[in-house]
């Protein structure tokens, strides 16, 4: 368990360091600072984090000297990551950091840290490991805690392994923002700097190209969200979590399937386990019922006489897209979130081929209508690839074991899954799954399905 006074030490440290004392958030007492102001789905991110932790083999010693030069490195050319966030007006957001590069040197004591921690180790139940890691994840925002890593000994074994977790506020950067700053503090690649005045152009760009923000996330698909968020909390709902590896076989079969498809030339991994993922959650949508019904209680009076029937309830797909390279003036250098989320309904991800085509225009195949009162009440699923942003790590005298995201499971609200796909060591593809336990239980019933080896 992580005492008192091992949270406090460090987070006192972490104060004593800081040239910024006042908590009104005035600006740093005698250095010349930077002000970016935030896209809005920076903004809209702002209470989530982007975490993972990944075990190794190896001397903790050699790894604490490299990361601490890596993470000083990284700093000095990113000052933006130990800056403070803010808001103004409740909507508007901004990021404030010192302008010269060695304003930090040494970096802030809180960012880089070793720390003790007892009961985590590789063996670690993936439900314990956030609760043991405490104030080592980035807190809501606004903050100035936007870049947080932690060195762990392995309390089983704490000479010979260790895990090293990473964390970004996702206001100030997306899963490839995330990535670019981990894959240089684990030596998988050398230190460079991250442009982080946003780029407005090319956001606007993005939100002309994907018509979800405009078609999908209105009022009432928040309200939905929002209601079943409430169902959650009172029921004491708490999703089930799968980590796996991908088996190959299966993904060698679901390639040459999807290469049938006349309209595409190719399906890529991606396209074949996001037709699986969102087949999964519409299967077990009429097994959700009973988180429907319970809901409609609070919706009635909303419902026109000839609303759709839960068993008439479509569920809705979001698949998220990393928008840099493929607006003008956008580049895998900058820092933020330049990503958005292409909407599906039953009808348009039967098929890898299908999500190949969508992806291509960033719209759905099909033309079925999304009605008013299904969006209150539809079950969802989400799924994010972050196999091309993580690189196997480089730290001198050690071994990977295990790459793992750490996901914060009270965000997900009942009836909605999420599908992470990532790299679990080396180049092996493997995908985390949070969802109803119903979903889990089919992914795990399902004979042909995608589901190697379990991540344990």
């Amino acid at each position: 368990m992580v005492t008192a006074a091992a949270v406090a030490a460090p987070t006192a440290a972490f104060l004593a360091s800081r040239v910024l004392r006042s908590s009104g958030g005035e600006s740093w007492a005698d250095v010349e600072t930077t002000t970016a102001d935030l896209l809005t789905m920076d903004t809209l991110m702002l209470k989530k984090s982007v975490a993972t932790v990944t075990f190794f083999e190896g001397d903790v010693d050699v790894a604490e000297a490299e990361i601490g030069r890596n993470c000083a490195a990284l700093l000095r050319l990113n000052p933006w990551l130990c800056g403070r966030s803010r808001l103004s007006g409740g909507w508007k957001g901004s990021l404030t950091w010192p302008t010269k590069v060695d304003s930090f040197a040494p970096p802030p004591e809180d960012v880089f840290v070793r720390r003790d921690i007892e009961g985590l180790h590789r063996n670690t139940d993936f439900a314990d490991i956030l609760r043991l890691l405490g104030d080592r994840i980035t807190p809501p925002g606004p903050t100035d805690r936007n870049w947080l890593v932690t060195l762990v000994p392995d309390s089983e074994s704490p000479t010979k392994r260790f895990c090293v977790v990473t964390c970004i506020n996702h206001g100030v950067g997306d899963g490839h923002t995330y990535y670019k700053c981990h894959n240089m503090v684990v030596g998988a690649t050398d230190p460079e700097p991250l442009v982080c005045e946003r780029n407005r152009e090319a956001a606007e760009e993005v939100d002309r190209m994907c018509p979800t923000r405009k078609e999908i996330f209105t009022v009432p698909f928040f309200l939905g969200i929002a209601l079943r968020l409430l169902y959650g909390r009172v029921t004491g709902y708490e999703p089930a979590i799968r980590s796996f590896e991908v088996d190959d076989e299966w993904l060698a079969r679901e390639k040459e399937r999807g290469g049938l498809d006349p309209q595409v030339k190719f399906v890529s991994s991606n396209d074949c386990v996001t037709s699986w993922f969102l087949r999964q959650c519409s299967q077990v949508s009429l097994l959700l019922l009973a988180v429907v019904l319970a809901s409609d209680l609070a919706l009635l009076q909303l419902a026109a006489k000839d609303a759709p029937t839960s068993g008439d309830m479509p569920v809705l797909g979001l698949v998220a897209v990393n928008f840099r390279g493929r607006v003008e003036g956008s580049n895998h250098a900058l820092a933020g979130n330049y990503e958005s989320m292409v909407y599906y309904l039953p009808g348009d991800f039967e098929s890898p081929g299908l999500i190949r085509r969508s992806l291509a225009t960033m719209r759905r195949c099909g033309t079925s209508p999304f009605h008013l009162f299904t969006r209150l009440r539809a079950p969802g699923g989400l799924i994010s690839n972050w196999m091309t942003f993580c690189l196997p790590p480089k730290l001198p005298g050690s071994r990977e074991l295990l790459h793992l995201p750490i996901f914060h499971t009270d965000e997900l609200p009942p009836g909605w899954s999420l599908c992470l796909v990532f790299r679990s060591r080396g180049k092996q593809a493997s995908i985390f799954v949070a969802g109803p336990p119903e979903l889990l239980h089919q992914i795990e019933a399902e004979a042909s399905g995608p589901t190697g080896a379990p991540i344990v």
